[in-house]
């Protein structure tokens, strides 16, 4: 796995793979760049994929506060790293945001944009009161009470309905079972579950 150093992180992981035009995957929070797994390998059959993991997430280092912005310097430098010009930018949820950081900042490299439940819209006084309240339990460690919190509200009301025996299980999981520097594992595991869920049978 290829690694760079930038000025907010000693150590900052990505993945390459294919070939061709270049494209650029950006996951979103709390997840890492394995978020794309599932289409990675068909998009490297035509094209050059690069999937970072921004600090902090995944294997990447987090050293110091870090800004959409300065994740957007993080991409530039992994192009810079790949001698990539230009690049299709995709981002997921908080990747969107990085997306059009880095879309202003560097309008010459950007060949298209896609957003993958994500939006151009700043954020409202009570989502900017949300997240910071997220923030506080965070630094408080109380990890676990933010999973809780933050994994019901990732689905919809009609979801929640259909499939409450998953959402219960999610919220059993961030509840009582994750280790606290491993939120990917709940999202691991409640993806498998929702596979499942949404499978023709629709059983478990």
């Amino acid at each position: 796995m290829p690694e760079i150093s930038t000025p907010v992180s000693s150590t900052v992981y990505y993945c390459k793979m294919g070939s061709g035009p270049a494209v650029v995957l950006l996951h979103g929070f709390p997840e890492s760049g394995t978020l794309w797994q599932n289409i990675w390998h068909e998009l490297a059959a035509s094209y050059t994929v690069i999937i970072p993991d921004f600090p902090g997430s995944g294997k990447s280092v987090l050293e110091k506060e870090t800004s959409i912005a300065e994740m957007a310097e993080c991409v530039n430098d992994i192009m810079n790293n790949e001698g990539i010009d230009s690049a299709v930018i995709a981002g997921h949820s908080m990747g969107g945001y990085v997306a059009f950081a880095f879309a202003d900042m560097y309008p010459g490299k950007v060949k298209g944009l896609t957003l993958v439940h994500s939006t151009p819209e700043a954020d409202d006084d009570e989502k900017i009161k949300t997240r910071l309240k997220s923030i506080e339990l965070i630094r408080k460690g109380a990890k676990n009470t933010f999973i809780t919190h933050m994994v019901p509200n990732l689905f919809s009301e009609n979801f929640k309905i259909s499939k409450r025996v998953f959402c219960i299980f999610f919220f059993h999981v961030g509840k009582n079972f994750v280790p606290t520097d491993n939120i990917l594992m709940v999202t691991r595991l409640g993806f498998k579950l929702f596979d499942r869920l949404c499978s023709p049978t629709g059983t478990i």
